[in-house]
């Protein structure tokens, strides 16, 4: 069950990434203008979104594993 630990160490690390991303766009927010927030904020849902993917299909890929092992 090895790919329960990758599972959990991909999850801490996009906590870790979300998290520095967080703390770098609160300290400069009140320099940002509302377009290049708005830019700041598709990327991070982009970010998001492709994390979530690589998940699922990790996911898929290790109970197809674990179906024909």
């Amino acid at each position: 069950m090895s790919w329960l630990n990758l599972n959990q160490s991909l999850n801490s690390l996009k906590g870790q990434i979300t998290n520095f991303a967080t703390e770098v766009l609160s300290e400069g927010s009140s320099t940002v203008s509302n377009d290049e927030q708005s830019k700041i904020d598709s990327v991070g849902k982009d970010l998001q979104e492709k994390c979530r993917n690589q998940e699922l299909e990790y996911t898929e890929k290790m109970l197809i594993k674990a179906i024909y092992d």
